[in-house]
């Protein structure tokens, strides 16, 4: 939200944007273990094992990081909007 506001871009263009690198990462990203496997003579069950040990070690520090930057953004953003006036500019009119 502060990229937007800072480059004054439509915060719906900018959360389209973000979506489309998401999903298009997501479905790029299965296909690199394809020749590895085939490569090591394994199946995709042999490596799931290891993807929840990850899941699990990090899934505390993305969720902790994240409450931070969540914070600094939405008080950024209702201060923006409490100093604006009625008509969303900023010392009212």
């Amino acid at each position: 939200m502060a990229a937007a506001h800072t480059l004054k871009v439509h915060l719906g263009w900018v959360v389209s944007s973000y979506d489309l690198g998401e999903a298009l990462a997501n479905l790029r990203q299965p296909f690199w273990m394809l020749p590895i496997l085939g490569l090591f003579k394994l199946g995709a069950r042999d490596v799931m094992g290891y993807t929840i040990v990850v899941f699990l070690a990090l899934t505390p520090v993305v969720l902790g990081a994240g409450d931070d930057a969540r914070t600094d953004a939405t008080v950024s953003v209702v201060g923006r909007h409490a100093a604006a006036g009625p008509c969303g500019r900023v010392g009212g009119g």
